[in-house]
Parts: C-alpha cells; structure tokens; sequence
C-alpha cells in the first residue's frame, strides 16, 4: 500500500475548515485522524470534504476517520462532495479498513413500506 502522510500544519484556507486533522492515503481510501484542537470531523464533515476535494480527486474514494470517541466510520462522498455518515463503529483502523471494502448491506424494508394485503375473503 502507498502510504503518504500529510501533516496537519499542511496550509489550507482557515476561514474553510474548523477541523485540524491529518491525512493517510491507501490507495483509493483517505484516512482522517484529529489533532485533538478545534472542531471535529464529524461536525465539520461538509468542510473537511470540500477541503480534500480541493486538494485531491476524491470521486470514486473512500473516506473514513477516527472519531473523538476512538470509533472509526466513515465519510460518504458522493461526485465530490459530503453525502453523509457511514457507522463502521470499528476499533482499530484495521477494523475499518475491513469495514469499508465489505459491501453495504441494505436496510430492512420498514412496515409501512410493505405492500398490505387486503382482506382474506373465503367462498364457500
């Protein structure tokens, strides 16, 4: 794997971005650690992504960082931009790493989106 770490002093706009955090690139897959200063990640989400796709072609990546709680998850990218959370609720990034390459499964088919049945009309 292509290991390239960004430091956290790399410039970027201040005005932009709250969350002070670093960068590791595996491949197609970004990972985001926090300083511990300013804002986190996860309520500076939109901004961080708008400042990785400042910075890197980020379409068709993967993006997922370790909260303040030590729980990897993961950034949702969409055409480059923040498309929402994605909860790995992994351990170690080894955890998230094996996370993030399984494919989503879908959601249960809640009650109400069942198609109901009418009622059971017996002949005799």
């Amino acid at each position: 794997m292509n290991d390239l770490k960004i430091p956290a002093s790399w410039p970027r706009p201040p005005a932009l971005v709250k969350a002070d955090y670093s960068v590791r690139i595996f491949g197609a897959i970004f990972v985001l650690e926090e300083s511990g200063e300013g804002c986190s990640i996860t309520n500076d989400a939109e901004n961080v992504i708008d400042d990785l796709a400042s910075r890197w072609d980020i379409s068709g990546c993967r993006v997922i960082y370790k909260d303040r709680m030590g729980t990897w998850d993961e950034l949702r990218v969409k055409r480059g931009r923040f498309a929402g959370f994605r909860l790995l609720n992994a351990p170690s990034l080894k955890a998230a790493f094996r996370a993030v390459m399984q494919p989503e499964t879908p959601p249960a088919p809640s009650a109400a989106r069942r198609p109901r049945r009418g009622p059971t009309i017996r002949r005799r």
